[in-house]
């Protein structure tokens, strides 16, 4: 038999923080992955045409944490600070500021901080 209604738990609540960068001009949130993220990040470790499935995880790695930024990192109106592209040469001069930003949002989706302090 199903919970009743008035025992269900209080909605989730997305994860979020709202911190400071100096090399950003000022302060931006920090949100974790929303399911459709997370779904679309899956989909690009996939091989592509002609691509072995070690070439894709390989492919991924080497751009997972722009691609997380570009939708993690979020101004006051809700939409994202900036594409992958940029994250990436945000990250080229400023790494420190790009992974405190990534650890930070992944740690609200769950992910391991970690693994990424190894590659």
């Amino acid at each position: 038999m199903a919970i009743e209604r008035d025992k269900v738990n209080a909605p989730p609540v997305l994860r979020q923080e709202e911190i400071t960068v100096d090399a950003i001009g000022g302060p931006v949130i920090v949100r974790g992955l929303m399911l459709a993220d997370r779904l679309a990040l899956w989909d690009e470790e996939q091989p592509r045409k002609d691509e072995t499935a070690d070439a894709a995880l390989k492919r991924s790695k080497a751009t997972v944490v722009e691609r997380q930024l570009a939708r993690m990192v979020v101004l006051a109106d809700g939409e994202p600070l900036w594409t992958a592209e940029q994250w990436r040469a945000f990250g080229q001069q400023h790494p420190q500021d790009a992974f405190r930003l990534y650890n930070l949002g992944n740690s609200f989706s769950g992910g391991d901080t970690k693994a990424i302090e190894k590659n």
